[in-house]
């Protein structure tokens, strides 16, 4: 079986050398040679450039080499006809050359192979750059769960105010500490990992409330995240200089904090950091300017790969996808502004509130290059701290389960009360407000509690007249002693008081 194997320039440089010192060879013995060998060579600059290891002294030799043929000599040059048109011409060179050549070496050959050699070259110096697939490594353990590997580039994006902020320091504390916070969904399992939060909005204490509120939360101490600041596992920094500037119409320009940054990183094995957020982080004159968020998004993932550390930015979703809530979770492209910057990135996390219910939340991984996606991931938020839980498929069952056994023992209790289903779900009439009020639930978890029931045989509905006596409107009553036929589809969206 054939297979190919690519030759980088620098894997040939011991076989293009010794063709190199053939070609010499030849052409300083045989005028001919030098004409054959430069009918194949043609103008290709066939020598290996200096910045690739070459002794620039043999590119002066071979120039001075050309330049006496190229002046109408027909005869073998003599040491003295080199040093005229090259200084550097020595003995020791043409006896080195000489002495290179076998029988078998013909002019043809020596050429042909050294064009190819360049031609290798020019491909992976400046174009085609071969890489061995077989031999790469891993690309290495994602940092948390569903989330992205050492040295790569992320951006988590969400509508102001949704919680972002506390959503990252719960995944910093769970690297820090190898401990699960409160989203288990993006929980850290292994040896604890050195994080780093670099901010641009909140004050030190303002990030301390939020670090005892999420640990509270977690069931931990308030102070659980004290010793992982001391240890080093855990840094900030509060009140940062931008890490790029745009001037005019210029690309956006790195700034020393940048350097700085990146020096940090590095000199300290950091594992994970976190920008909060990109607009300040990158003071652009044009939000939509995607070229120069391109400019910003290499410069990060570059910083990134070089450091061996994982960076995410935190950056906002449109007013347009914020509008459409949960829904525009899956879409990776829902940030602000141009997509260069979620384009350039291996990883996107989304974070969605629910138009609704503004403490309901929903989390999806949207783009992940080095691993499965994640979504239907529904969080709570803690309307009085700001925190979020991650809420489990489980939890949400059992939740809808005790609330559909609610509205069933409210329909037997209150025969008198006459619930159409749709005026529950806007909270449209008394009857349906009474009910709302006792199970303390949301209209729409109720409506779906009552579709549940009826489905499941455990509820009917009858028609009864309308209050106008102008027609008829479904409400729901206790099956029939002997049970119902399966109404699982029936439409309730018919009818309203």
């Amino acid at each position: 079986m054939n297979t190919f194997t690519p030759s980088p320039a620098f894997v040939n440089m011991s076989e293009t050398l010794n063709l190199e010192n053939k070609l010499f060879g030849l052409c300083v013995t045989e005028p001919e040679s030098f004409t054959t060998a430069m009918n194949i060579i043609g103008e290709r600059d066939i020598l290996f450039p200096p910045a690739a290891g070459h002794n620039p002294v043999r590119q002066k030799l071979w120039a001075g080499l050309c330049a006496y043929y190229r002046d109408g000599m027909d005869a073998a040059p003599t040491l003295r006809d080199l040093q005229t048109y090259e200084p550097g011409w020595d003995a020791a060179h043409l006896n080195n050359f000489s002495a290179s050549l076998s029988p078998d070496d013909t002019p043809e050959r020596i050429a042909a192979r050294l064009v190819e050699l360049a031609e290798e070259r020019d491909m992976n110096t400046y174009g085609l750059k071969f890489s061995s697939v077989r031999a790469a490594g891993e690309p290495g353990t994602p940092l948390f769960r569903h989330g992205l590997v050492p040295g790569s580039f992320g951006v988590a994006v969400g509508p102001d105010g949704a919680g972002k902020g506390f959503l990252l320091l719960d995944v910093l504390l769970s690297c820090a500490s190898g401990h699960t916070m409160s989203v288990p969904s993006l929980k850290h399992e292994g040896e604890p990992l050195r994080c780093m939060y670099v901010g641009y909005e909140d004050p030190p204490e303002v990030l301390r409330y939020r670090l005892e509120a999420v640990c509270k939360d977690a069931a931990l101490p308030a102070d659980f995240w004290c010793p992982l600041e001391t240890e080093g596992r855990l840094q900030f920094v509060t009140d940062a200089t931008p890490l790029f500037i745009q001037h005019g119409g210029e690309t956006p320009q790195p700034t020393a904090a940048l350097k700085a940054l990146s020096r940090h990183l590095k000199e300290n094995s950091l594992d994970l950091c976190v920008v909060d957020p990109f607009r300040a982080a990158a003071l652009l004159n044009n939000e939509a300017d995607n070229s120069a968020r391109h400019a910003v998004a290499v410069a990060l993932r570059d910083m990134a790969d070089d450091t061996g550390c994982a960076v995410v930015v935190v950056h906002h979703a449109s007013k347009g996808m914020g509008r459409l809530g949960r829904a525009a979770v899956r879409d990776h492209q829902m940030q602000s502004g141009g997509g260069a910057l979620v384009t350039a990135a291996r990883w996107v996390l989304n974070l969605t509130s629910d138009t609704a219910e503004p403490d309901t939340l929903e989390l999806a991984v949207a783009k992940n290059s080095y691993g499965a996606r994640l979504y239907d991931v529904v969080l709570e938020r803690n309307p009085h701290t700001g925190t979020l839980r991650e809420v489990s498929h489980t939890e949400i069952g059992q939740t809808r389960e005790r609330l559909v056994g609610q509205v069933v023992d409210f329909i037997h209790a209150h025969p008198e009360l006459q619930i159409n289903p749709r005026a529950v779900k806007f909270r449209s009439s008394a009857a349906a407000k009474a009910l709302l009020e006792t199970l303390n639930a949301k209209p729409r978890d109720v409506f779906a509690a009552i579709e549940q029931a009826v489905s499941g045989g455990l509820l009917t509905t009858t028609e009864v007249p309308k209050a106008n006596k102008t027609g008829y409107v479904k409400i729901l009553i206790p099956p029939p002693a002997g049970g119902v036929e399966d109404t699982e589809g029936e439409d309730f969206e018919d009818d309203i008081f």
